[in-house]
Parts: structure tokens; C-alpha cells; sequence
């Protein structure tokens, strides 16, 4: 009986010390540098806000405001590590926001957007010996939205808007290799420059076309995305 008990645990301490043996030389390197992951980013925010008004003949007035926003976007990536340093690959970016403001003067005013682009990007990692990466990524994204404005829920003061728009940006990035099979990576905002059409239609003015472009940082919590990626 002792030695049945021997045997077996002989026998399960070799299939253990077998296995990790095969995992640790399976998993020396990627088969190829090409991966594919996403991240997800999830944002809400409340803000409540009180204003005193004192006209030109002492009456005195008060204005409630309370805002709730939500967002939440994901993003599909397909890419190839080229060296050490650089990768290059495609991705998707969805995104779903909306926002309640309601003011004691103005009403309630609802906006609801979606946004769905797709796009290049590049990533240069600054120190590749480390697990833990530091990395910045040039992009291109090309984009499309929709918005729908609302005031009071009344359908007659409904608003829409359609934008289509170019995206260059450069943002910041840290990812931390578990295994050369496997990473986990956080992405912030960073600079961005935008261009596009955008297309106003409202029940009570006429629809309207107009250019835009912009140039700005964008660092804020729906910029900040956390996901994983496999590697092959």
C-alpha cells in the first residue's frame, strides 16, 4: 500500500514537472509577431450644481442643474509586432455615449451619440527588456457619428447631427507582457487633430452643413481603456 502511494505520487510529480517543462518551451516565443485583442473603456460621471440669481431690484432667484453622463466604447485590434520596438495594426473603435442635463430653468435636455470608426496605428515601445512597456502610438481613424438631441421629451424640439470626420492622433500606452503569448495594456488620450462635415437637421431650422477641425489634448476618463492581447 505504501508503495502504491509512492508510485502514484512519483507518477503525478513527474506529469506535473513534464507538463511545465513542455509549457516553459512551448512558450519561449510567439510562433509569428501576429496578434489580436481589445480594450474596453467604461465612463460615468454626475455633477450636480446650484446658481444664485439677484436682479436689478433685489429678487433673488435659484437654478438647479444636474448632469449624468455615461460612455462606454470597445476596441477591436489586429496587429503585427514587426521588431522589438515597433507595431503596426488595424482597429475599430465603437463607441455609445449619453447625457442628461436638467435644469430648473432650461428643462431636461437629453443627447444620445453613437460613433464608429476605423483606423492604422503604429505603436514605438520605449523599453522592450521589461515586462512592464512604456509605448506611444501614432493613429489615423476615420469616423462617423450620429447625435440626438431632445429638450423636455418633446419630439417637436428634437435635434440631429451626422459627422463624419478624420482623426490624427498620438497617444500614450503601457503594456505588461504575462508570457510571450500573452499582454495585458492600458491606453490614454492624447493629442488629436480632427476634420470632417458635419450635418445639423432640427424640426424648427432649417438643416445646415458646416467644416470643422480642431486640435486639442485629450486626456479624461473616456479616454483611458484597459484590454489584452494574444499573440501567435
Amino acid at each position: 500500500m505504501k508503495a502504491l502511494v509512492i508510485t502514484l505520487l512519483f507518477t503525478l510529480f513527474a506529469s506535473f514537472y513534464t507538463h511545465a517543462q513542455f509549457s516553459e518551451e512551448t512558450l519561449e516565443e510567439p510562433k509569428k509577431g501576429l496578434f489580436i485583442g481589445g480594450s474596453i473603456n467604461f465612463n460615468t460621471s454626475e455633477n450636480k450644481s446650484a446658481t444664485i440669481f439677484i436682479d436689478g431690484i433685489g429678487i433673488v432667484s435659484g437654478s438647479n442643474q444636474n448632469a449624468k453622463n455615461t460612455s462606454y466604447s470597445l476596441n477591436p485590434t489586429i496587429g503585427y509586432q514587426m521588431d522589438k520596438h515597433w507595431i503596426i495594426g488595424l482597429d475599430l473603435l465603437l463607441t455609445n455615449s449619453s447625457s442628461e442635463t436638467d435644469d430648473t430653468f432650461n428643462g431636461l435636455l437629453i443627447q444620445e451619440a453613437t460613433s464608429n470608426s476605423i483606423g492604422a496605428f503604429m505603436r514605438y515601445i520605449f523599453n522592450p527588456q521589461s515586462k512592464l512597456q512604456a509605448y506611444t502610438s501614432p493613429y489615423f481613424r476615420r469616423s462617423f457619428q450620429k447625435s440626438t438631441f431632445s429638450f423636455n421629451n418633446n419630439s417637436i424640439d428634437e435635434f440631429f447631427a451626422e459627422e463624419t470626420s478624420n482623426n490624427f492622433g498620438l497617444s500614450l500606452g503601457a503594456q505588461y507582457e504575462i508570457s510571450p503569448w500573452l499582454r495585458l495594456r492600458t491606453n490614454v488620450g492624447g493629442l488629436i487633430y480632427s476634420f470632417g462635415k458635419r450635418n445639423n437637421d432640427s424640426l424648427n431650422f432649417e438643416a445646415g452643413e458646416a467644416d470643422f477641425n480642431s486640435l486639442g489634448f485629450n486626456f479624461n476618463g473616456s479616454s483611458i481603456f484597459f484590454g489584452a492581447e494574444f499573440l501567435f
